[in-house]
């Protein structure tokens, strides 16, 4: 199939994929850093929160069960030290990711 492009396509499409990957470390990076405790799971529910994916949308994407990905919701929760059920998850983690990179 990679036949059909040229080198030069194919060396930018590796280098692409390179960037993305490398972007991809580097945000489950300040994941880490900002949450310190989290369990690579987490820090993966955590990036699909951070993309705007609900809880149900985690469950088909991660092949979960919606009780396992509440009861990490609720690690998450605690490891950020918010108490109010009501408050909005992906605000919070919005907020001590940007405190984090000052």
């Amino acid at each position: 199939m990679l036949d059909f492009f040229t080198d030069s396509a194919i060396w930018k499409l590796r280098d692409e994929i390179e960037r993305i990957g490398n972007e991809e470390k580097a945000a489950l990076n300040r994941i880490s850093a900002a949450i310190p405790g989290l369990t690579p799971s987490e820090v993966e529910i955590v990036q699909l929160i951070l993309h705007g994916h609900k809880t149900s949308e985690i469950c088909m994407m991660l092949g979960k069960e919606k009780g396992n990905i509440t009861s990490q919701r609720t690690h998450i929760r605690a490891k950020l030290g918010l108490t109010d059920p009501r408050a909005d998850l992906r605000s919070a983690l919005i907020e001590r990711i940007e405190r984090q990179a000052q």
